[in-house]
């Protein structure tokens, strides 16, 4: 038997067990390499740093309930004009109002490592994707070694 038709036969294809953009769950589906929910090309071995939001719906479904929340205690400070129910509301009406900041899309950052690129998120910004040739080495005299990642035209 040829030495290539052996390693060929022999590879076995790794499908990650989540994607690592949506976390959608991939276990049992054909290797594709694409995700089903979010459409994200992956590869067995790439590298995914942060994590990815888990559940977008919960996520928005917890904003919402918080959102909720927060509105009534405001129409219930105002219904009831007491100094006392407005300093007890105050707090927990603030508590609140950060909880949605915590609980935001937005808070999660993550960066996935590719074998043509780094693809990453970080803030309300779209997902952002960089080639390796757009990928600089730098190094200056007695300086550790950094990255240098610099768009081209705009991306």
């Amino acid at each position: 038997m040829n030495f290539d038709k052996q390693s060929q036969s022999s590879v076995r294809v790794v499908v990650p067990e989540a994607c690592p953009r949506c976390a959608y769950r991939l276990e049992g589906l054909p290797a594709k390499y694409t995700c089903p929910e979010c459409g994200c090309a992956y590869e067995p071995n790439m590298l995914v740093f942060g994590s990815p939001a888990k559940t977008a719906s919960g996520r928005y479904l917890a904003i919402g309930i918080v959102g909720l929340a927060v509105i009534g205690l405001l129409v219930l400070n105002i219904v009831i004009p007491s100094a006392g129910v407005q300093c007890a509301l105050g707090p927990i009406t603030a508590i609140l109002v950060i909880q949605i900041f915590f609980l935001a899309p937005w808070a999660k950052r993550w960066a996935i490592v590719r074998s043509d690129g780094v693809l990453w998120h970080e803030s309300l910004y779209r997902d952002r994707y960089i080639a390796w040739k757009d990928v600089a080495a730098v190094r200056s005299g007695d300086m550790a070694p950094f990255l240098i990642i610099r768009p081209v035209k705009g991306r």
